[in-house]
């Protein structure tokens, strides 16, 4: 993703986390009691840029987390760290929301 992260490229990006995440019963664990969030919102959240953004940031948080993610899809973690910004950028949001 050397010409940038899209907006559909970073959300999909914080769902294929979402579902790595959720995938693994010890990594979903952690990641629900550390988050306080339950399946239920996080399911109804699914299209929240804002909650994918708090998705990805954690990921953002944990390097070793990040590269078990980056390499099961394949991609540099370059690409998804461009992905949480994406999604955190109020003014990239506000650019979205205008086109």
């Amino acid at each position: 993703m050397d010409r940038g992260t899209t907006f559909e490229e970073a959300e999909t990006i914080a769902l294929q986390f979402l579902a790595f995440i959720l995938s693994d019963p010890e990594r979903r664990k952690a990641f629900l009691d550390k988050t306080g969030l339950d399946e239920f919102v996080l399911r109804k959240r699914l299209k929240d840029t804002d909650h994918l953004a708090g998705i990805l940031d954690y990921l953002s948080a944990d390097e070793d987390l990040l590269g078990d993610f980056c390499t099961q899809i394949d991609i540099s973690p370059t690409s998804a760290m461009q992905a949480w910004k994406k999604l955190s950028n109020p003014d990239s949001n506000l650019q979205r929301n205008l086109c």
